[in-house]
């Protein structure tokens, strides 16, 4: 990070750090007025300075995203003035010291972490009152969850229990010093894919917020998860799939629903040679089953007593509530015949299940049709995940979109690009309303409008978006 910045450099940098800055100061006025570090139910108070934080954090919110629009979508309109690596540095050490704000989810991961070191498998029997200290800080909605994070998040968490002497800022910092590392591999092999790519890509993998501000700052571990896609994406470019599997299958590993990402080597085979190359793919296939094999036994060993629980984390997660997704609003709407909103949601959530496999089964079908032309991997991977998260899964948060970054540049084409501006603008008040609280109104309207804004977004030039590029 060399020398120091000269007057345009500041000018044009601010913009681009206001709203972290502002985020990581409103955490720790949020610490010292609460006396703890819980956000649910742990509303900043009195009302007025909880409304005047979130002005401070919507406002500068809404100015980076204008900055962000006009840099990406009227790319004449400005120009940097700076390095874009030490401007990622920057997040990153801001998001480092930024404490919970607006997700408890910290607390889970060292509930869990806690459970298994005192004996317990969390994948099966998981009970935080009786299994950890940390119970107390634990969403009720979560104490009796079993785990849905992979074991390779796990493995991860454990120095934060091992290493923190029973102190929770202790364990916030031991944690935020392993996302840092990740952060930093975040940032250098975009570098590295930019210069594969295009020189303008570096803008749209470091410059949206979800990574640094949802990963770094509110312990989102999908961060991880992530930076082994980016990795295994930019060996699997570079026409060493042997080493881009091996990061895949350890992407899978921290998120098993990165079980989709194991299919870039064969797009990539498809889009550059025009053909089904069975010798290849054979080789690619015998790969994923060496490595998912070898690293899935060393990471799920010490968790589980019996290969039935590897799907484990898609059972926890299949048996929350649905939130944000058309599995969500579905069962609000119809309230009004029946006002059990659980078996309004068993209903919607089986639905939506057939047709987003429906949906994804005719976005594979145009795909087949249109594999050899220019950067048709990556449509399909945004079709699909995209699919994957909004209709198909009763459950969506914000942060499920940090991984979207890697596959949105497609030349000149900006519909996906500006598809992606307005569902992570629009998502992120989610998280602003939990800052809220959503048991205030003013909580619950805001929750009830991003939900709608975000699957909204789905529909949002949906023609364009799955159109392939001659």
């Amino acid at each position: 990070m060399g020398r120091y910045l000269n007057w345009f450099e500041y000018k044009s940098i601010l913009p681009f750090l206001i709203f972290p800055f502002l985020v990581c100061i409103v955490s720790w006025i949020h610490f010292y007025q609460m006396g703890n570090l819980l956000v649910d139910g742990s509303p900043v108070n009195p009302l007025y300075l909880r409304l005047a934080l979130m002005a401070l954090i919507c406002g500068s919110f809404v100015y980076y995203y204008s900055r962000l629009y006009s840099l990406l979508i009227l790319s004449s309109e400005i120009e940097l003035h700076f390095d874009i690596r030490r401007l990622s540095y920057m997040h990153l050490i801001i998001s480092v010291f930024t404490l919970p704000l607006f997700s408890n989810d910290f607390f889970s991961l060292l509930g869990y972490a806690d459970a298994f070191v005192n004996g317990h498998n969390i994948y099966t029997s998981f009970n935080a009152k009786g299994q950890t200290e940390y119970a107390a800080l634990i969403n009720p909605l979560y104490q009796n969850l079993n785990c849905k994070y992979g074991p390779l998040n796990m493995l991860i968490m454990l120095p934060s229990v091992l290493w923190n002497q029973h102190s929770i800022i202790t364990s916030i910092f031991i944690s935020k010093s392993l996302l840092f590392i990740f952060g930093v591999f975040y940032i250098e092999f975009s570098l590295k894919l930019s210069r594969l790519l295009s020189k303008d890509f570096i803008y749209i993998l470091l410059l949206f917020p979800i990574w640094f501000i949802q990963g770094v700052g509110q312990f989102h571990l999908d961060l991880i998860g992530v930076c082994f896609v980016l990795i295994g994406y930019y060996y699997c470019y570079k026409n060493k799939s042997w080493i881009g599997i091996f990061f895949l299958v350890l992407a899978v590993l921290s998120k098993i629903t990165y079980l989709l990402f194991l299919c870039i080597p064969y797009l990539l085979l498809l889009e550059r040679q025009k053909k089904m190359d069975m010798r290849a793919w054979l080789q690619c296939t015998i790969l994923n089953l060496i490595y998912l094999s070898v690293l899935g036994y060393l990471a799920y060993a010490p968790f589980i007593d019996h290969w039935k629980e590897l799907l484990a984390p898609i059972r926890a997660m299949n048996v929350e509530r649905p939130s944000s997704t058309m599995a969500d609003i579905g069962a609000y709407i119809l309230l009004p015949w029946n006002n059990d909103f659980k078996a309004n949601y068993t209903i919607t959530m089986t639905v939506f299940k057939y047709l987003g496999l429906l949906v994804m089964l005719g976005i594979t079908s145009i795909y087949f049709k249109n594999y050899s032309k220019k950067y048709s991997h990556r449509i399909f991977l945004l079709s699909i995940f995209i699919t994957l998260i909004l209709v198909y899964s009763h459950r969506f948060l914000p942060w499920y979109l940090m991984v979207v970054p890697l596959f949105l540049y497609i030349g000149d084409r900006k519909d996906w690009l500006k598809w992606f501006l307005w569902i992570s603008f629009i998502s992120m008040f989610q998280d602003f309303a939990i800052f809220m609280q959503t048991d205030w109104l003013g909580g619950k309207i805001m929750m009830a409008l991003a939900t709608i804004g975000t699957v909204g977004c789905f529909f949002y030039h949906f023609q364009s978006r799955i159109k392939y590029t001659e």
